[in-house]
C-alpha cells in the first residue's frame, strides 16, 4: 500500500512540474479557495437541515397542543358514559344489553333482584340462543353494564336441540 501512495505521490510531482507556473498558481488558488469555501458549504447545508428539524419539531408540539383539549374532552366523555352505565339500575343496563344485542325477541322475562349480599342485581331468562350469541351477551354483560353473572343455568332448548336457554342472576 505505501508503494501505490509513493507511485501517486511521484506522479503527482513530475505532472505538477510539467504545468506553466501560471497554471500552478490559479490551481493553487483554487486548492485554497475550495479549502475555505468547502467547510462553509458543508456548515450551510447542517445549519439549513437543523433549523427545518426545528421548524418540524415546532409545528409538531403546535399540532399537540391543540389537540390535548380534544383528547382530554372525549377522555372525559367517555368516562361519563361509564359512570351513567354504572349509576344506571341494574334491570336498565340489562335491558339496554339486550335492545343493543338485538336479542329482545328471545327474552322470555326479566325482572330486579337483591342478591345475598344485598347488591341490586336481576334475573333474566332468555330462549333458543346459540353460542355465539350466549357468548357476546355475556360479555356485553361485563363490559358495557357492569353487571357480573352469579349464577347461570343452560339448558337445552326443547324446540330447537342446537340452541340453548339461558336462565342468568346478574349482579353488579
Amino acid at each position: 500500500m505505501q508503494a501505490n501512495i509513493r507511485e501517486y505521490t511521484a506522479f503527482f510531482r513530475s505532472w505538477w512540474q510539467t504545468r506553466p507556473p501560471a497554471e500552478r498558481r490559479r490551481m493553487a488558488m483554487l486548492l485554497l479557495i475550495l479549502a475555505a469555501v468547502g467547510p462553509l458549504l458543508i456548515w450551510m447545508g447542517i445549519s439549513s437541515a437543523s433549523d427545518r428539524a426545528r421548524e418540524d419539531t415546532e409545528r409538531i408540539i403546535s399540532r399537540y397542543e391543540r389537540a390535548l383539549p380534544l383528547a382530554e374532552q372525549i377522555q372525559a366523555d367517555q368516562s361519563g358514559q361509564e359512570q351513567s352505565e354504572t349509576h344506571r339500575s341494574a334491570l336498565a343496563a340489562a335491558q339496554g344489553v339486550i335492545r343493543d344485542i338485538e336479542l329482545e325477541e328471545r327474552l322470555a322475562s326479566v325482572s330486579p333482584s337483591r342478591s345475598l349480599s344485598d347488591r341490586e342485581g336481576v334475573e333474566m331468562y332468555l330462549q333458543g340462543l346459540n353460542l355465539p350469541e350466549i357468548l357476546h351477551l355475556f360479555q356485553s354483560l361485563d363490559s358495557a353494564a357492569g353487571l357480573k353473572i352469579v349464577n347461570c343455568n343452560l339448558n337445552r332448548s326443547q324446540n330447537n336441540p342446537e340452541r340453548m336457554d339461558v336462565s342468568l342472576s346478574l349482579t353488579r
